[in-house]
C-alpha cells in the first residue's frame, strides 16, 4: 500500500493498568455493520452475527449519540436476543462491571480525585454507555474549574544559524507547516486526528548517529517528534521511525522504535522521565549500526531493536501520533553524525534495557513517595500504575515478582481505595471468563476469544493460560473452516473475457512500475518489497458507473484493487484492500503533488481462514459521490476529496511483504 501515516495510536502505560481500558482504533460504521450481521443471522451463522452485533455496540458506546445511532443500537440489542441464548446475562453481566466501575469513580470523586475517577468512567462506557454518560456530566460539573493564570514569558531563543538539514533548501518532501524563524525551525501545534507533518530531507544514513534538538513550546502539554530514518522514495517519501512521546499526564516520554509503514511494527518501547534542561532542548540521539538501533533522549536509558535488515537511507521528521494533539516545537539540530566508537554487542542492549526499566520503576516509585509525601496521593498513585506498567515488561521471573509486590504494597499505602479497585478487577475478570466458557461450550470459539481478551484487560495475570487456550481454540478453527470449506477459496468462475477486453492492452499508470500479465482469467504482477504498480484499462473503454474485481493477496503486507478519477502518474485515487498478519484493512487513498493523503480506512471483519481466499472490492460513482466496497466493508468518499472526476479504471497492487510475491485480480465485471 502507499507509505502513508499509518502510524499506530500510543498505547500509555495508564492504559496498561489493572482494569484500564487500552486505547481503541477509530469506531467502525456501526449501521453496516448491523445490517451484515442481520445478513449472517439468515444465513444461520449465529455466531458471525453476534460478532458483528457485539463490534456495532462497541462502536456505538464511542460514539455521540443520534436517532440513526440509537435506532441502530436498539436493533443490535433486538438481533442478540434473538440469534442469541446468552445475550440476557452477557448484558446483566456487563451492566454489573459498569456498576462496579461507575461505584469506583464515584469513591474517588468523594476523594476530588477526579482524574481517576474519570478514568474509571472511561472503563464503564464500553459495558453502559449510558451510566457512563451520566457519570461522566456529573464528574464533569462537579470537577473544580483551574484558576487562569497569566501564560508565561518564554525567555528569547539564542540566535543560532539553522543547522543545514533544517533548511528548506535541504528537503526532499515537505508536508504540513514548518517556519524558519530566530535562527531554528518552528512547527505548528497539530490538533489530534489533523493531518500530519513531514520534513523529509536530501541527507542520507548508514551506520552514523541522527542527533535532534527540540524544545515544546509548552513542556507541560502534550507533543511528540519522530526521527524518519532507513527513508525510501517510490510513490511518497517516508521510511521507519523512532518516536518520543510526551504524556502530560505521565509526566514523561514514551521512546518507541517503529519499522516502516504501511506494515508497522513497534519493535521496542519504553518510559523516561528526564530531568529539567538549563535552556529547554532535548537531545534525541538515534544510532543505527547495521541491524542494531537505538534511541537516547538526553542521558536518559536507551531503547533498543534489531532491525530485519541493516537500516539505510533518506533522514528526515515527523510531527503527530493518531488521536493524540501535538504542541509547537523549536528545532535547532538535525544532523548525522559518526557513531560512537564504543558501541554496545547485543547482550549488553539487553542488559542495557533491563537496566532502564529497573531504573525507571525506581524512579517511579521514589518520585510517587515524594508526591505522597507532599499531599499529591492521586498524582502518586498514576505513578506506581505506570511503574506496575513496567515491571510487566520485565522477563518473568523472581525479580519482576518482587517488584510487582512492592509497587503493590506502595500502592495500598498511597491509594485508600487499590484493595477495592483490585478486587474489582478480579470480579469483573472472573465474570468475563464465565461468559466465555458458555460461548466455547457452546461452540462460539471466536465470541470467547473477545470475552477472555476483555478479562485479560482487568487481570493480565490471571488469564494468561486461559487467553492461551482460547487463542488456540481460534487457530484450531480456522485451519478446520479452511479445510471444511475449500471450495470458498477458489478462483471465482469467470473465463476473464472482460478483464482481457479491459486491460489486455492497458497501459502502466507509471511506466517505471512492474508490468503486470493479462492472460486466461486472471492480471497477475509480481510485486518487490516496497513497489505499487498500476494498470490502466484501454483508452477508448466507456466510463463505467461501478465495476468490481476480486483479488487475492497471498502474504501480510500484500494490498490490492481499484485505481479511479487517474489524471496520471501523480495525481489519482486508489482504494485498495490490505492484508495484515490476521486482518484486513479497507483504504482509500489520493495521491497528488507528490504525497498520499488518506481519505479513509475501515477494518474489515473476516476470519483468518478467509485471508488465503478471493475477496471482492468495488467501487461505484452515485450522484451522492463514490462509493468503495471490499469483503463487506463500505466506505462514502465525498466527491470534494477527489480532483477531476476521470472516469478511467485501473487495477491497483502493491507490497511491503519481506519478500517478492505475486498478486492477481479476476473476474473483472461492470456493475454490482
Amino acid at each position: 500500500m502507499p507509505r502513508a501515516r499509518l502510524i499506530p495510536m500510543l498505547l500509555t502505560a495508564s492504559s496498561l493498568l489493572v482494569g484500564q481500558a487500552p486505547a481503541e482504533p477509530a469506531a467502525a460504521d456501526p449501521v453496516p455493520l448491523v445490517a451484515r450481521a442481520e445478513a449472517q443471522a439468515r444465513k444461520g451463522d449465529r455466531e458471525a452475527a453476534v460478532l458483528l452485533a457485539w463490534e456495532a455496540l462497541a462502536a456505538l458506546a464511542t460514539l455521540a449519540d443520534d436517532p440513526v445511532r440509537g435506532a441502530t443500537r436498539l436493533a443490535a440489542w433486538d438481533l442478540l436476543r434473538e440469534v442469541d441464548p446468552i445475550e440476557p446475562d452477557r448484558r446483566r453481566a456487563f451492566e454489573a462491571i459498569a456498576r462496579q466501575q461507575l461505584d469506583l469513580a464515584q469513591a474517588y470523586r468523594g476523594r476530588k480525585w477526579f482524574d481517576t475517577a474519570l478514568a474509571r468512567v472511561d472503563v464503564a462506557q464500553h459495558y453502559d454507555r449510558f451510566q457512563a454518560d451520566k457519570a461522566r456530566a456529573a464528574l464533569l460539573a462537579a470537577r473544580p474549574t483551574p484558576a487562569a493564570t497569566a501564560p508565561a514569558v518564554p525567555a528569547a531563543p539564542p540566535k543560532v544559524a539553522t543547522a543545514a538539514l533544517l533548511q528548506r533548501t535541504a528537503t526532499l518532501h515537505v508536508f504540513g507547516t514548518w517556519t524558519e524563524a530566530d535562527g531554528m525551525l518552528r512547527t505548528e501545534a497539530l490538533a489530534a486526528n489533523g493531518p500530519l507533518a513531514m520534513w523529509m530531507t536530501k541527507a542520507s544514513h548508514e551506520d552514523h548517529e541522527i542527533v535532534l534538538e527540540f524544545r515544546p513550546e509548552a513542556p507541560d502539554e502534550p507533543h511528540n517528534i519522530a526521527i524518519v530514518f532507513g527513508g525510501f522514495v517510490d510513490a511518497t517519501v517516508d521510511g521507519a521511525r523512532a518516536e518520543c512521546i510526551f504524556d502530560a499526564r505521565m509526566k514523561g516520554y514514551y521512546l518507541r522504535l517503529f519499522t516502516p509503514p504501511p506494515a508497522v511494527t513497534e519493535l521496542a518501547g519504553n518510559w523516561v522521565r528526564p530531568t529539567a534542561t538549563t535552556d529547554g532542548f532535548r537531545r534525541l540521539a538515534l544510532r543505527v549500526a547495521g541491524t542494531q538501533v537505538q534511541l537516547q533522549l538526553d542521558g536518559e536509558p536507551a531503547v533498543t531493536a534489531t532491525w530485519p535488515q541493516p537500516a539505510r537511507g533518506l533522514v528526515g521528521l515527523s510531527i503527530g501520533v493518531v488521536d493524540t494533539p501535538a504542541g509547537a516545537l523549536q528545532l535547532r539540530t538535525l544532523r548525522i553524525d559518526p557513531l560512537p566508537a564504543d558501541q554496545p554487542t547485543d547482550e549488553e542492549l539487553r542488559e542495557q534495557r533491563l537496566a532502564a526499566l529497573q531504573q525507571s520503576i525506581a524512579g517511579a516509585v521514589d518520585a510517587a513517595k515524594k508526591l505522597r509525601a507532599d499531599k499529591q496521593a492521586e498524582a502518586a498513585a498514576w505513578r506506581l500504575r505506570g511503574a506496575l506498567a513496567e515491571v510487566r515488561q520485565m522477563p518473568a521471573g523472581r525479580l519482576r515478582d518482587s517488584l510487582d509486590k512492592v509497587i503493590e504494597q506502595e500502592l495500598e499505602q498511597t491509594d485508600p481505595l487499590a484493595a477495592r479497585r483490585k478486587k474489582a478487577a478480579l470480579e469483573a475478570a472472573a465474570q468475563l471468563v464465565g461468559l466465555a466458557d458458555r460461548y466455547a461450550a457452546a461452540g462460539q470459539v471466536r465470541a470467547a476469544f473477545v470475552l477472555v481478551a476483555a478479562a485479560a484487560r482487568f487481570d493480565a495475570g490471571g488469564t494468561t493460560a486461559r487467553l492461551e487456550a482460547a487463542t488456540e481454540a481460534v487457530q484450531a478453527w480456522n485451519l478446520a473452516q479452511a479445510t471444511a470449506r475449500a471450495a470458498e477459496l477458489a478462483p471465482p468462475a469467470d473465463d476473464g473475457a472482460v478483464l482481457r477486453e479491459w486491460f489486455a492492452n492497458g497501459r502502466l499508470l507509471d511506466s517505471r512500475s512492474p508490468a503486470w500479465t493479462v492472460e486466461g482469467p486472471a492480471a497477475r504482477i509480481d510485486v518487490a518489497p516496497g513497489s505499487l504498480s498500476v494498470l490502466m484499462s484501454k483508452a477508448d473503454m466507456p466510463p463505467p458507473a461501478e465495476v468490481a474485481v476480486h483479488v487475492r493477496l497471498p502474504a501480510t503486507g500484500a494490498s490490492a484493487g481499484l485505481c479511479f478519477d487517474a489524471a496520471g502518474p501523480h495525481d489519482y485515487a486508489a482504494g485498495f484492500l490490505r492484508r495484515d498478519r490476521q486482518d484486513l484493512w479497507l483504504h482509500a487513498y489520493r495521491f497528488a503533488g507528490g504525497k498520499w493523503t488518506e481519505l479513509r480506512r475501515v477494518k474489515v471483519r473476516v476470519d483468518a481462514w478467509q485471508l488465503d481466499g478471493w475477496l471482492p472490492i468495488a467501487f461505484a460513482r452515485t450522484p451522492q459521490g463514490c462509493v468503495l466496497r471490499g469483503a463487506g466493508a463500505e466506505l462514502k468518499l465525498d466527491p470534494k476529496l477527489l480532483h477531476n472526476g476521470d472516469p478511467r479504471i485501473g487495477l491497483y497492487a502493491d507490497s511491503d511483504a519481506d519478500a517478492p510475491l505475486t498478486i492477481e485480480a479476476r473476474a473483472f465485471r461492470l456493475g454490482p
